[in-house]
Order: structure tokens, then C-alpha cells, then sequence
């Protein structure tokens, strides 16, 4: 029999490269500013995944003869992105002996196999993949992946100490300057909230000028005492400095409105492009 071709999820292979960053990692990016972005990206390339495999899916035109089960798989990544995303010191300590990194490296394993299982049945194979097998390949997966992360030789570790630590280096600086959809969320939330301001001036304004025209509207339109000809020209001027206001206002939101327009649009273009373009600006 022919060997099947590598899975080609691309969600599932940028979860697989931040285990993979976890696990070089230790102790340089176990903080709780890269750990969140880490889940970020995750939690990202999630929906991804999810994706990708709702569309291998798509392709079987028929009922499947054994369903396979990937909700226990996706609770599995949900569980390690709340770590990242909330770590407090039993995180940061399990991301600094690999055992999180491993952890995130078995889940993704596990869902290759349950992607290779439907593609099998997709293909005409009869696949045999169910939740108690879920579980049961991640926990046949932690053993070995243990032993062979924790053997490394102290001797190993030295000689490519200094390698891992220089990329560890550069990967930080492109990470930490890397444009982040959050980031640019928050300002639009800042942004949308000034607009909010100036949209209550506009208000404001309206319900001035109604109140001066009401005033004008009393006075009739007949010859005009010297005191009411004062407080005309009072009431002519105070609309002046409104209209001004309420231009100057006006002026805000548009500027701010495409502001916003202009960051949405950038949003969608990152979340299109795969963590590895983001991070090296291609």
C-alpha cells in the first residue's frame, strides 16, 4: 500500500510550530507576555484547523461509516490555550522543563492521526478513529515523547545551547514587534469611543440651536426693542460658535471613522496570512 501524504491542515501546522517554539523555548519565552501571544496565535490557527477540517469533510459526499470524533481534541487545545493565555506559576514552571510544550505537541499529534482517519474514509479507507481512541493515542503519545525529550544529553544541550539561544534571540525581537490583530483591536475600541464623544457634542449642538430658534421664533417678526435687538445678536453669535463646534466634531468622526476602516481592513489581511509570514513581515 501507498504511503498516505503528510497532513496539509494549515491550521494544524501552526499549532504544531508554536509546540515546537515551546519546546526550544524553555525558560527565554516562559513569561507571561510571549505565553499569551503564543495563545493567541493558537487559539488562531484553532478556528483554522477547524476550518480545514469541516472542508475535508465537506468532500465526502456520502454518511461516514465510523464518525470521527474531534471534539475531545479541540477541548484538548482549548485546555492548553486557557494555560497560555492565564498562566500563573504552575504554567510557568511546566513551560520551563518542556512539559507544555510537549503537552501542546502530543494534542497536535493526536489530531493529525483524526485527520488521517477521515481523509482514509474520504478516500474510500474505512477509518476506526473514536473519542476513547482520542484519548487513548494522547496518553500512548506522552510516555514516549517524555522519555525522548528528557533524555537529551547534558553534552547535546551545551553544543547547541549557544545556536538555540542566538535564534531564541531574533525569533523575541521579530515576536515582540510583530503587528498583533489585539492591538489593533484595542485602538479601534479607543477610537470608537471618541467618536462616541464627538457624536454626543453633535447632539448637544442640535439641541442647542432648537432652543435659540425657539427663542428667535418668540420674538416675532416685528420691529424689535433695542434689548431684544442686543439678544439677537447675542443668539446669532452663540449659533455661530456652535455650528463651529459642531463642525469640529463632525470633522473627528470622519477621521477617526476612517481611521478605523483603514485598521479593519488590516486585520483581515493578517489574519490571512500564516503566523510565519506575520512574524517575518513577508
Amino acid at each position: 500500500m501507498a504511503e498516505k501524504p503528510p497532513n496539509t491542515s494549515k491550521g494544524l501546522h501552526g499549532i504544531r510550530d508554536m509546540a515546537l517554539l515551546l519546546n526550544m523555548a524553555n525558560t527565554h519565552l516562559c513569561e507571561e507576555v510571549y505565553l499569551r501571544k503564543v495563545g493567541l496565535a493558537v487559539d488562531n490557527h484553532l478556528e483554522e484547523l477547524r476550518s480545514d477540517i469541516s472542508s475535508l469533510k465537506n468532500k465526502f459526499p456520502g454518511r461516514f461509516v465510523k464518525e470521527v470524533d474531534t471534539d475531545q481534541v479541540f477541548e484538548n487545545f482549548q485546555g492548553i490555550v486557557r494555560q497560555l493565555q492565564e498562566p500563573d506559576k504552575e504554567i510557568l514552571k511546566k513551560c520551563a522543563t518542556g512539559a507544555l510544550g510537549l503537552e501542546l505537541e502530543n494534542v497536535v499529534n493526536v489530531m493529525g492521526h483524526a485527520m488521517d482517519a477521515i481523509k482514509s474514509q474520504v478516500e474510500g479507507e474505512v477509518g476506526t478513529y473514536s473519542r476513547a481512541e482520542s484519548v487513548l493515542a494522547l496518553k500512548g503519545w506522552i510516555k514516549p515523547m517524555a522519555h525522548r525529550l528528557f533524555t537529551l544529553s547534558t553534552m547535546t544541550l551545551k553544543i547547541t545551547g549557544t545556536g538555540i539561544l542566538i535564534l531564541l534571540v531574533l525569533f523575541t525581537s521579530l515576536f515582540l514587534t510583530m503587528d498583533s490583530p489585539q492591538e489593533l483591536l484595542d485602538k479601534i475600541n479607543q477610537y470608537r469611543n471618541h467618536i462616541q464623544g464627538q457624536m454626543e457634542i453633535l447632539s448637544s449642538a442640535d439641541a442647542e440651536k432648537e432652543r435659540i430658534n425657539n427663542e428667535l421664533d418668540k420674538m416675532g417678526e416685528g420691529e424689535l426693542t433695542r434689548q431684544e435687538t442686543a439678544r439677537v445678536l447675542d443668539l446669532t453669535l452663540e449659533t455661530h460658535e456652535i455650528n463651529e463646534r459642531a463642525l469640529a466634531a463632525q470633522a473627528e468622526i470622519e477621521a477617526y471613522q476612517r481611521r478605523i476602516d483603514e485598521m479593519e481592513e488590516k486585520i483581515d489581511e493578517m489574519n490571512k496570512k500564516h503566523f510565519v509570514r506575520r512574524l517575518f513581515r513577508l
